[in-house]
């Protein structure tokens, strides 16, 4: 799977108040702002991520180089970048269409093997209850969210701890991450996937600091 876990954005300083947020229906319309121009650490980014929007085209500026990206769906989705773009610290992301966007992400994806533990699955964010007869009654409202468990069967490099260190506080608060499981689409039938992992990011290390296993298990965020 290919997974974006160091947002560089959330090191952002003097971004418009909002665009952060985690959730994809938090949105910002054009009317309120139609770009966001911001200051990062140096960087190196090969991908931008995009949650809910009705963009249908971005620009995104990188130092001195205009890429601009075709959005080819509202669903949260990454873009791959042509060339990994390095020593990055002036960011502007401009919506060339539309009329909102909620979350985005950039930064350099990681490419990681996994093995399933658990099937994926599709659960309901509203629970059943029981009345005082012993009555078991479905509620109504609520939505249905994706689900999928697997395991790091090889060791985590020491880009992936990094990067998992450098965001540690904000994942083991549920913050989300963007994945994409196209290329697990012989037993992972999700495509792009928006969520959090419910083992809170625990990494488990040998002697060895690069020695890293990991269980994840991850839920889809609305």
């Amino acid at each position: 799977m290919k997974i974006l876990i160091n947002d560089r954005i959330q090191f952002e300083t003097n971004l418009t108040s909002g665009a952060e947020n985690v959730k994809k229906p938090d949105l910002i319309s054009i009317s309120q702002l139609s770009s966001f121009t911001f200051n990062i650490p140096s960087s190196d980014i090969n991908c931008i991520a995009v949650g809910n929007t009705d963009c249908t085209s971005l620009q995104l500026t990188l130092g001195t180089n205009i890429i601009v990206i075709p959005i080819t769906q509202t669903y949260p989705k990454i873009y791959y970048l042509s060339q990994k773009y390095t020593s990055i610290t002036n960011v502007a992301v401009s919506l060339l269409t539309g009329s909102y966007i909620g979350r985005f992400a950039l930064g350099e994806y990681r490419s990681v093997s996994i093995a399933r533990n658990r099937e994926p699955g599709i659960i309901p964010t509203e629970s059943s209850e029981k009345t005082r007869g012993g009555q078991v009654v479905e509620r109504s409202g609520g939505t249905s969210l994706r689900t999928i468990g697997f395991d790091l069967k090889n060791n985590i490099d020491s880009d992936i701890r990094s990067d998992v260190l450098a965001q540690r506080n904000k994942y083991i608060k549920g913050f989300p991450v963007f994945i994409d499981f196209s290329d697990e689409s012989d037993w992972v039938d999700m495509g792009d996937f928006y969520g959090h992992d419910k083992n809170k990011w625990n990494l488990q290390n040998g002697s060895n600091n690069d020695l890293y296993t990991k269980k994840f298990n991850f839920e889809e965020c609305f």
